[in-house]
């Protein structure tokens, strides 16, 4: 009996770290990023490519949709400031959203509390990079 357990707990390893290895930047090649106010049964709402918040900041949620399972349990996210260079090149902070793996489209809020123009990029949870999106962010 433990000699069955044992094989199947191998198996499944076996099985988990070959499907992981299948996953590279060219599975995620046909993925969006849409930023919207909110996800309702599986549908952004109201998507747009800017938004306002309050002087206290606010949320956009931002929606990652493969089409297909991400195979990720994890999403990471770099977010990134314009400068006044007209780079992307004033880093913010990496934020880690857990998510299921056979989620075809997975959302997270994010708060923003300066005005600007920012890069999301996007990867999975071994580092693999699965798209980026851009928002433009302003003050009421």
């Amino acid at each position: 009996m433990k000699l069955k357990s044992l094989i199947a707990v191998i198996i499944t390893v076996l099985t988990v770290n070959f499907a992981k290895a299948q996953v590279t930047t060219d599975y995620y090649k046909y993925s969006e990023v849409i930023f919207c106010e909110e996800v309702s049964d599986g549908s952004p709402v109201n998507p747009s490519s800017s938004f306002t918040i309050g002087e206290n900041g606010g949320y956009v949620t931002v929606q990652v949709d493969n089409g297909k399972a991400m195979k990720t349990l994890e999403l990471v996210v770099d977010v990134w400031k314009k400068s006044s260079s007209g780079d992307y090149d004033k880093f913010i902070e990496t934020k880690k959203y857990t998510i299921k793996s056979t989620w075809n489209a997975p959302f997270f809020e994010y708060t923003f509390y300066k005005a600007g123009k920012y890069k999301l990029a996007i990867y999975n949870e071994d580092e693999v990079y699965i798209n980026t999106g851009y928002v433009t962010i302003n003050m009421k």
